[in-house]
């Protein structure tokens, strides 16, 4: 019987852990993933304004 109740104590601390970490982590995952998405969009704004600078000047 007590390695019954043992198992059963650490499955209630392992779903306990994943249903609190699902909780948190969707919030710190979205806000680093739009931090990325708009990084990367002023990367692209800003290599396409360099390039069109460089191609008026090569003219």
């Amino acid at each position: 019987m007590n390695a019954l109740a043992n198992i059963s104590v650490r499955n209630q601390t392992i779903n306990g852990a994943t249903e609190s970490t699902k909780k948190e982590l969707p919030k710190t995952g979205n806000t680093i993933n739009y931090l990325l998405i708009w990084c990367g969009i002023a990367l692209i704004i800003g290599s396409i304004t360099l390039i069109k600078k460089t191609t008026i000047a090569r003219k």
